[in-house]
């Protein structure tokens, strides 16, 4: 459909990655003090939702971080 202007009026879905609220020293720092990938997202402060997990293990992997003490 053309509005007024001419030009095509569409709507895109896509969603803009947005930029990670915490730093590597952060993490790195949750990463030691906690014993679950949940508590590492908690004081990260993010929802312990499954997006989250994915990032954060992501980064996790890449930084060499040990996990083994986790429960």
């Amino acid at each position: 459909m053309r509005g007024e202007s001419g030009y095509e009026n569409v709507c895109y879905n896509f969603r803009v990655p947005k930029k990670r609220s915490w730093t590597d020293e952060e993490l790195t720092a949750a990463v030691k003090a906690s014993y679950s990938y949940r508590a590492v997202l908690t004081k990260l402060g993010l929802i312990p939702a499954g997006g989250n997990y994915v990032q954060v293990q992501s980064q996790i992997h890449r930084l060499g971080l040990a996990t083994d003490h986790f429960t």
